[in-house]
């Protein structure tokens, strides 16, 4: 999904991530799939991080520019996907208040799925 030559095309990364957004919200089902088989909550949140901690791992490659000009990524595409991908889950606040939240975007039990664990670990870590 976001391997490392994305990051090394950050310049010219917005059509990319314009038709992975239009395919994770075609449907629940690949909502789904992209949140529980591809872990997109994780590979986004590691790739809006742009190789801060916790994600230093070498073999990333980082973005922007290290010249003088101090060019940064657009991440306004990414963080609208991350969002997308997080309100498409079932969080312990809606399960306790049993009310979804007006932004929630599958909005009935028959559709709903929590955040993978590893991911909630994720969050709690950092």
């Amino acid at each position: 999904m976001l391997d490392t030559k994305v990051r090394d095309n950050w310049r010219r990364y917005e059509e990319y991530f314009d038709i992975l957004t239009d395919f994770t919200q075609s449907s629940y089902p690949i909502a789904r799939f992209m949140i529980e088989k591809q872990q997109a909550i994780y590979r986004m949140l590691e790739f809006v991080m742009n190789k801060q901690p916790p994600f230093n791992k070498s073999n990333l490659s980082q973005m922007g520019s290290t010249a003088a000009s101090g060019m940064q990524p657009p991440v306004r595409q990414p963080l609208d996907l991350l969002s997308y991908l997080i309100r498409s889950t079932v969080t312990s606040g809606i399960t306790t208040m049993s009310k979804y939240a007006p932004t929630s975007v599958f909005q009935d039990a028959e559709r709903n799925f929590s955040i993978p664990a590893s991911e909630i670990h994720f969050l709690l870590r950092s």
